[in-house]
């Protein structure tokens, strides 16, 4: 090396890595590839030991730098375009395994029929007010599905709770409270009560 001074050092590396610029990037990419187990193990136990002040770091820059959410959210249509098929399986996926850790959360099954199938449950405001609640939280549109799922994923989040005055109800179930004010399984429970 023929600069002891620190300055002058990086200055003359800074020169010799835009001038060889190929031939840098070759004897990187060479080194990755034959150390490429090491690298990924040591990559993942400083992040796991370093987990929450790089994701802090994180944060911050994302929050404080526009051009780093631009940048972000760039290279992410790039590669869903790219991988169209790819994204929406992990979407799928990632909307699927929110969905089930809600349900869990309120119950895993119809509260007014038994109902078990995953496809078939959603989340039900019990004194109803739901299109009402919506529409104050996402500024007017009547957002429901995974976005509603992901608000009461961020409020567990955040206080440690799941908020109350909902329960899990069956498709049918839901929507015949909604038209008609009480689901038939109701009608016919008071039916063999009353008897």
């Amino acid at each position: 090396m023929p600069h002891k001074d620190p300055a002058k050092r990086r200055e003359y590396n800074s020169r010799y890595k835009s001038s060889n610029l190929d031939r840098v990037r070759a004897l990187n990419l060479a080194y990755k590839n034959r150390h490429k187990d090491e690298i990924h193990l040591s990559s993942q136990e400083y992040y796991q030991l370093h987990k929450d002040e790089i994701n802090q770091k994180r944060r911050e820059a994302y929050a404080s730098n526009p051009e780093i959410r631009q940048r972000k959210y760039e290279t992410g249509a790039i590669w869903r375009k790219a991988n169209l098929l790819r994204f929406n399986e992990l979407h799928r996926s990632f909307t699927r395994r929110r969905k089930l850790q809600i349900l869990e959360a309120y119950g895993d099954h119809c509260g007014c029929c038994g109902e078990t199938s995953f496809e078939f449950l959603s989340i039900d405001h019990i004194n109803g007010g739901g299109t009402k609640e919506r529409k104050q939280l996402f500024d007017g549109k009547r957002q429901g599905g995974f976005q509603y799922y992901s608000y009461l994923w961020k409020q567990h989040k955040e206080t440690g709770e799941w908020p109350g005055g909902l329960q899990v109800l069956c498709h049918n179930c839901n929507m015949a409270k909604g038209f008609y004010g009480t689901c038939p399984h109701q009608s016919e429970w008071q039916a063999i009560v009353n008897l």
